[in-house]
């Protein structure tokens, strides 16, 4: 009896440390932030996470201010994740401040941080600067959200 005991034991120990077919893989994270800009431009922050939950937070300029959790379908986070995926750096990469040639003031801002493979790669735009050279990427990081379902607290973008 005790010699089946340990073998239990030792097998259930064992099955710990053995990925089980369908597993999940770690949750990945996206947080975009948007910056004031002089204007209306709305200021929030929202969190998606490829488990398909996401976090919103109105600041400023949105139909709701606060805190509301969302859910969003694979097909959202994807598109979400795909229309951001060509500007993810490895590490920082910032288009603000000393890294311009040329800058707009008062124009909007995103902070895009990606995470959740053991690594966290931030892109920190500032939309005003070297705005024609960037014109392309800045659109893109602007429209990224609207593959999520929050305009319902942003509104009309």
């Amino acid at each position: 009896m005790v010699r089946k005991l340990l073998v239990l034991g030792m097998a259930a120990a064992l099955a710990g440390c053995v990925g089980l077919p369908g597993s999940k893989a770690p949750v990945e994270t996206i947080r975009y932030v948007t910056g004031p800009c002089l204007g209306p431009c709305p200021v929030y922050v929202v969190t998606a996470a490829s488990d398909g939950i996401g976090v919103y937070d109105g600041r400023q300029n949105v139909l709701v201010t606060g805190k509301r959790t969302f859910a969003m379908s694979q097909a959202e986070w994807e598109a979400f994740k795909a229309a951001l995926q060509p500007y993810r750096p490895t590490g920082n990469m910032e288009y603000r401040g000393a890294n311009c040639t040329t800058i707009a003031t008062d124009l909007p801002s995103v902070e895009v941080a990606w995470g959740g493979d053991g690594q966290q790669d931030i892109l920190h735009a500032d939309f005003g600067c070297d705005m024609e050279k960037n014109q392309a990427m800045y659109n893109a990081l602007a429209a990224a959200p609207r593959h999520l379902p929050i305009d319902i607290f942003v509104g009309r973008r």
